[in-house]
Formats: structure tokens, sequence, C-alpha cells
């Protein structure tokens, strides 16, 4: 799939947008009542409109799983990714200076008043800081030195990250054909992305491709070295492969990150075979 502009300016990721859902760009219109209803709100802080017109004058809810951003401006509801896309397009047309986030697993605004900037947790409009994403989602150093999170995403990253993320949808319903096309167009869009790196890795392993699975979990752990799942995913694929020794290194790392039941399983399992 060839979409237009990899270096598209805001009105062009909204196209490049339309394409990946192969719809018109008149599906974007609710943008325009939102700009409407800010304009005509009485308070003085334009967050507070923006805000009050997403939420109250509209009604947009979150949803955990979204179906893509046209579908979420004619349903209103979404997740966090449709939300994050629908306050920047919401501050930017509405004249304010404005910069999506990547965190784990997640997107969020920063937006500037007066030369402040200010982080908006786009699900329900609080505002939040950087620290807090830094302590809850567990982010590296070393991943906020590389750019990876909490650095403005330019728009090839955020089309990486919207392909990403119909990719997950889909991988749930185990359709790794469309979901590996969609993973494929993310990386070319970029290379960075630790969730996309991470998916690809899940479908190669899911088919049966291990080197390759292997390849993008070690790519997901450089760019993302909290990344528990992955850990514990590449220890999978090292049991898949009989490299007991490999794998509980892995599992062990995911285990001291994030205590999941599925790493604990894992590594329960591993112990009980060598013990056969």
């Amino acid at each position: 799939m060839k979409l237009k502009n990899k270096n598209a300016k805001m009105d062009n990721l909204l196209q490049c947008i339309a394409e990946i859902e192969h719809v018109e760009e008149s599906s974007f219109e609710p943008l325009f009542h939102i700009g409407k209803s800010v304009l005509e709100s009485s308070s003085p802080n334009l967050f507070d409109r923006v805000k009050k017109a997403v939420f109250e004058d509209i009604g947009f809810a979150y949803a955990k799983t979204g179906r893509g951003f046209p579908a979420f401006l004619r349903s209103k509801q979404g997740d966090c990714l449709d939300f994050s896309l629908l306050f920047y397009f919401s501050f930017r047309h509405s004249g304010m200076h404005t910069e999506m986030l990547a965190v784990p697993n997640h997107t969020i605004i920063r937006f500037f008043e007066r030369d402040k900037g200010q982080i908006v947790e786009t699900t329900d409009g609080s505002l939040e800081t950087a620290e807090f994403y830094i302590l809850s989602r567990k982010i590296h150093p070393q991943s906020i030195v590389s750019h990876v999170y909490l650095s403005p995403l330019q728009d090839n990253q955020i089309l990486a990250i919207y392909a990403n993320n119909k990719a997950r949808n889909t991988i749930q319903n185990r359709d790794y054909a469309f979901a590996l096309d969609m993973l494929n167009l993310a990386y070319g869009y970029c290379t960075t992305i630790p969730e996309v790196c991470y998916n690809l890795g899940y479908v190669y392993k899911q088919t049966g491709r291990l080197e390759n699975a292997k390849n993008f979990f070690s790519q997901a752990i450089k760019l993302h070295p909290n990344f528990s799942k992955a850990y514990n995913a590449l220890g999978v694929c090292y049991a898949l492969e009989r490299d007991s020794k490999s794998a509980e290194v892995c599992f062990l790392k995911s285990l001291s990150i994030f205590r999941s039941s599925e790493a604990e399983a894992n590594i329960l399992r591993l112990k009980h075979e060598r013990g056969r």
C-alpha cells in the first residue's frame, strides 16, 4: 500500500489516514463541528473549550478498542490514539502549538499556552506530568534520551502508530495476513516504534518464523529496555527452539520488570520440563 507523502503536513496527515482507511476526506467533517463548538464556547481558556466540546457538547467516550479514526468520529467511541488525534487536530485548528507524544502502548498530547507546555491524558482530558508516565509506564531513561518516548512525534511516526493500531486490532482476530500488511506499512514509515517491532515479532512467532520473530523482539527491547512483554515473547521463541538457558534469562528479565502471570507460567513450565 502506497501513501501520498511520508513527510506530510497536518492536512496531508488526514489524507494519509483516509487512504489507510479507504474513505473519503469528507469522513473528517465532524472535526469542523468540534471547531465550531470551540469557537462558540464562552470559556476564556482554549483547553477548557476544547475539552468541553469533546466530552460534553459532542459526547465522545473512551473505548478500549478503536475501529479507526473515521469510525471514531461517526460513533463517538474510540481508543487513546483516536482521542489523541482528535485533540491534536482540534488544538491545531484552533491555532495552538500542539505535539503528539508516545509513551509505551499509549499516545498523549502536549499543548503550549503562553509558552508553557502541558500534557493532556487524552482519554479523559485530565492534565498530567511527564513524571507520571515515566513511573506508571516504566519508561527507561534510554528511551527518553533516544527520543523513542516523550518526544514530539513527526507525521511519519504518527502514521506508523496508526497502522500498528489497526494491526493490533486484527491480531486479536488472528487475521495475521492483514496484520502483517499493516505492520509492514507501519515499519516502512518508522523503524523505531517499539510496539510496531513487538507486533511484527508476535505475528512472525505465531506463523512459525522464529528467526524473524526473535529479531523484531530484540529490536523492540533495544528501543524500550523495560518492555516486559517483549522479553517474555523472546523467551518463548527460545523455548520453542529448546534453548532453555536463553529462555530462562528472558523470562526472569521480564518478571523483574513486571510480574505477569504469563511470564510466571512460562518460567514454571520451563523448570518443569527440565525436571523430567
